[in-house]
């Protein structure tokens, strides 16, 4: 992966020219994230749009062949349903009426490297069409995007499940259908979050950690260190060595309140400065 001249370090699926890109190479480009609305990179390519993300560790390098990398930066190409950029879109243009394709690209933002994967992305899933001659025309249906999201929270929930190593396959559903819904949540603005728990009757709470292994956000996973969890016979010795402890100070303190100083057993000689 090449920015600003210099080399960088791109995991990602098999990628291929992304058509209309005139160098014949994958197209990278910015666009507002559906939930945050932060620049967000994406990489286009013929068949797909990938969401980029960067794990950058402190003092890391990577060794290319020969040479040296000196961002070790890793950079991680996902592929996504580019339904979830174009929902935005469809929400400012195809909500009142029906519009064609041409007026749901400019409305998405999305550059001319992606009207490919645009053109074979099924509008059918979250729209109402209807076909004038040769022109097809959408409008966003509140009905069947609900049911799309809800598709894809159930096929996020096999996903999980599938991870038998993660403690995921025995998951119980009021714990695996909520970070689910979380997750689908990730790519959703607010209001549409809100409609989808509502939709499926999920909470806004996350749900609690009841499965051994859950991967959990790092913001969620408690970086304190846990106390070992202590016996009755070795909590009585702890308490025990406390009292102590306190029995100990609490002396101490007696013994140093009816002493004086050193300085006290003797008086100043005349003519001298008490003050000095």
């Amino acid at each position: 992966m090449a920015g600003s001249g210099a080399p960088r370090v791109l995991i990602s699926p098999k990628l291929e020219a992304a058509c209309g890109h005139g160098d014949g190479a994958p197209c990278f480009f910015t666009m507002s994230h559906p939930a945050t609305g932060d620049d967000v990179t994406y990489l286009a390519t013929a068949s797909t749009i990938c969401e980029v993300n960067v794990h950058k560790p402190s003092y890391t390098s990577w060794f290319v062949g020969d040479s040296v990398v000196e961002d070790g930066s890793t950079y991680l190409a996902t592929p996504m349903d580019p339904l979830f950029l174009i929902l935005p879109a469809l929400e400012r243009a195809c909500t009142r009426g029906f519009c064609d394709t041409e007026t749901l690209l400019e409305a998405s933002g999305l550059p001319p490297c992606c009207f490919y994967i645009l053109a074979k992305t099924n509008l059918d899933s979250v729209c109402s069409s209807k076909a004038v001659m040769d022109q097809k025309y959408y409008q966003l249906d509140e009905t069947k995007t609900l049911n799309w999201l809800k598709t894809k929270v159930e096929n996020t929930k096999n996903g999980l499940r599938s991870l038998r190593s993660l403690g995921w396959a025995d998951a119980e559903e009021g714990v695996l259908l909520p970070y689910a819904v979380g997750l689908v949540c990730e790519y959703l603005p607010p209001h549409r979050v809100e409609s989808l728990r509502t939709y499926l009757n999920v909470g806004m709470e996350p749900a609690s950690p009841a499965v051994a292994g859950m991967p959990y956000p790092v913001s969620e996973v408690d970086t304190q260190p846990k106390r070992k969890k202590l016996t009755p016979a070795e909590a009585a010795k702890l308490k025990a060595a406390e009292s102590r402890q306190l029995n100990k100070a609490a002396k101490a303190a007696k013994e140093a309140a009816g002493t004086r100083k050193l300085s006290g057993f003797f008086k100043p000689r005349a003519g001298t400065n008490q003050s000095a």
